[in-house]
C-alpha cells in the first residue's frame, strides 16, 4: 500500500493544474480541510482522513502514463461465451476516461466514515466500477425509492440495507445513483487481519481505490467533441421526494448550493410569516418536485443569466 501511495503521490503532482485543484477531503470533520495532496500523501504522513481527486485531463500525459504503470484492469474485465457475445460488450459497454481516485487512512483502532451517506450525480445508462488498488474497504448501501420502484416493476426483492466488504484486488460495481452509499475503511487492528491475507504491510492501514464511468449502451463523447470536466460535488440534497412548495430550511443562510439560472435550481428563498408567533422568516422553498438524492440549489436572483 506505501508503494501505491508513493504512485498516487506521483500521480497527482504530474497532473494538470485543474485536476490538482479536485482534490477534495471527504470526512472534514476528521482530516483539516487545508490538507493538501502533497501533506496527507507524504510517505512519513500518519493523519487519518480519506481523500480523493480526479485524474482527466491527459494533456501531459498523466491519464496515460497512471493506466500503463499502475492500472491493472483499465476497463471493466468481462468474459465472452462466444463471439457474439464478445462483440455486444465491444457495442455495448464503454468505460469513460476519467479516474475517480480514493484514498484513505486510518491508524485509529475503530472504523472511520468517509463522506456521509450520499447518491451521486451520474446520468448515464449504467454506473461504475470499482477497483481496489490496496487495503480494505466497507461499502454500506441501500435502494433509492426510484431503484426499488424499477426493481418492484421486475419483482425483484431487495433489503432495506446491504453491507460488502472490498479487498486488495477486488472489483465492486454499482449505480452510485440509484443507490444511498457510504464507505469505511476498518480501525487498525481490523485491518492487519485483512493485510495479513492479501500479504499487505500489517501497519501501513492504506485504502487506495479508483472508480470509472461505465456505460452499458455504447454511448461515449462524440468525436471532436470535449468531454465536461467532472468533479466533486458537496452541498445539502434530498434524502426523499420532495414535493413542489415544500418548505426545506428557514435558516438566514444555509449550506445549500446556489445558481442565477432557473433552468439550474430547484428551490428559492421567501420570507414566510410563522403562524403560532407571528414572526417573519426566510425559508428555503422548493418551486419544482425534488427528486430524491438531488441537491438542493437556490435562484439567487430574479435576474436570471439566458442560456
Amino acid at each position: 500500500a506505501l508503494a501505491f501511495q508513493k504512485s498516487i503521490l506521483h500521480t497527482i503532482h504530474s497532473a494538470t493544474l485543474k485536476d490538482q485543484e479536485s482534490w477534495t477531503i471527504e470526512n472534514n470533520d476528521i482530516l483539516d480541510a487545508s490538507t493538501s495532496a502533497s501533506d496527507f500523501l507524504s510517505p512519513t504522513a500518519k493523519q487519518n482522513g480519506y481523500c480523493s481527486f480526479v485524474l482527466q485531463d491527459d494533456s501531459n500525459k498523466a491519464v496515460s502514463n497512471f493506466t500503463e504503470q499502475y492500472v491493472r484492469h483499465p476497463s471493466l474485465p468481462l468474459s465472452a461465451h462466444d463471439e457474439a457475445q464478445k462483440q455486444q460488450i465491444i457495442d455495448t459497454v464503454c468505460i469513460a476516461n476519467p479516474y475517480w481516485l480514493f484514498v484513505g487512512r486510518n491508524n485509529n483502532a475503530h472504523e472511520m466514515k468517509g463522506r456521509n451517506e450520499h447518491t451521486d450525480d451520474i446520468y448515464h445508462n449504467g454506473g461504475t466500477f470499482h477497483y481496489q488498488l490496496a487495503g480494505v474497504k466497507t461499502w454500506y448501501i441501500r435502494p433509492t425509492e426510484e431503484l426499488r420502484e424499477m426493481c418492484d416493476e421486475r419483482d425483484i426483492a431487495l433489503k432495506n440495507a446491504y453491507v460488502h466488504t472490498v479487498e486488495e484486488g477486488d472489483i465492486f460495481v454499482i449505480n452510485t445513483r440509484l443507490w444511498w452509499h457510504q464507505t469505511e475503511i476498518p480501525g487498525a487492528k481490523e485491518n492487519a487481519n485483512a493485510n495479513t491475507n492479501t500479504g499487505g504491510n500489517q501497519n501501513d492501514n492504506l485504502s487506495i481505490s479508483y472508480a470509472r464511468d461505465i456505460h452499458l449502451d455504447g454511448t461515449q463523447p462524440a468525436e471532436g467533441v470535449k468531454p465536461q470536466h467532472m468533479n466533486s460535488k458537496d452541498g445539502a440534497w434530498a434524502t426523499a421526494f420532495i414535493a413542489k412548495g415544500t418548505v426545506l430550511l428557514t435558516e438566514v443562510d444555509p449550506p445549500i448550493n446556489r445558481t442565477t439560472v432557473r433552468a439550474d435550481a430547484n428551490c428559492e428563498m421567501f420570507v414566510v410569516e410563522d403562524t403560532e408567533e407571528g414572526e417573519k422568516q426566510l425559508a428555503v422553498v422548493a418551486f419544482r418536485d425534488i427528486k430524491e438524492g438531488e441537491f438542493y440549489t437556490i435562484l439567487e436572483s430574479k435576474h436570471e443569466e439566458q442560456d
